[in-house]
């Protein structure tokens, strides 16, 4: 009888064994399918706010695509579709002339992800919303305001990014329109050191002149101001009495 009651506790407890880690494994299976479905949801989830964006992007509703494309870059950051979210918002800034968000999602993905593929796109737009925070070119066309004098700061961020992108990435699908903006780039930073150059002629300030003409000549060469300032290096040598080398 002893046996037997002890053999009836030994099933009991083998039975108990068995069912804590029945438990246990059907608990673990159900919190493993919660998560891989949450995860396909998400993915579902992201998959279609992205695929309306790029809908609203392509028909020019941006603020529309921003906002769809925000909720993604704030609620989604580890998803594998952010990368791509912050482009599309790059572009969408852009579009809307919020220039300083493009920044600040272009320094961020260029500090995270230096060899993308898209790199280039990066840079090539960073150098792009530099060139159009110089120009404000629709006023000073319509009304034929010479900006020659103004500051040059975002002329120079852009002439230089686009010719770091022809000389790292020269099979770049922007390159066509890159060399095209480097031309007017090097006209328009031209022309800046030319009124230098006529204000320190004016002022007498030859060996200045000198200097600067050589400066355009090493930077800006083969430009219509370049080749205009030359007449004032000439003077400048002649006043001072100077072999022009």
């Amino acid at each position: 009888m002893n046996n037997l009651h002890n053999n009836s506790n030994v099933y009991k407890y083998f039975f108990k064994i068995i069912g804590y880690y029945l438990i246990l494994v059907i608990c673990n299976l159900s919190i493993y399918g919660c998560i891989n479905h949450n995860d396909l949801k998400s993915t579902n989830f992201t998959s279609d706010i992205y695929n309306l964006s790029k809908k609203e992007l392509q028909e020019g509703h941006y603020y529309k695509a921003i906002k769809l494309l925000e909720e993604l870059n704030n609620n989604h950051p580890f998803n594998n579709i952010v990368k791509y979210v912050k482009l599309d918002l790059i572009y969408a800034y852009y579009k809307i002339h919020e220039y300083s968000q493009a920044i600040k999602l272009i320094n961020t993905f260029i500090r995270f992800n230096q060899a993308d593929k898209n790199i280039d796109y990066v840079l090539y737009m960073r150098a792009v919303i530099a060139q159009e925070l110089d120009n404000h070119t629709s006023f000073q066309k319509i009304f034929g305001i010479d900006y020659t004098d103004r500051d040059t700061e975002n002329a120079e961020i852009a002439f230089k990014i686009f010719n770091q992108l022809v000389e790292h990435f020269p099979n770049s699908k922007y390159l066509v329109d890159v060399k095209h903006r480097i031309l007017f780039l090097k006209e328009r930073l031209a022309k800046h050191e030319l009124s230098i150059v006529r204000f320190y002629n004016k002022i007498g300030a030859h060996i200045a002149v000198i200097n600067r003409v050589k400066y355009m000549i090493k930077h800006y060469p083969n430009t219509k101001s370049t080749n205009n300032a030359l007449k004032y290096m000439k003077t400048a040598y002649k006043i001072l009495d100077i072999k022009d080398n």
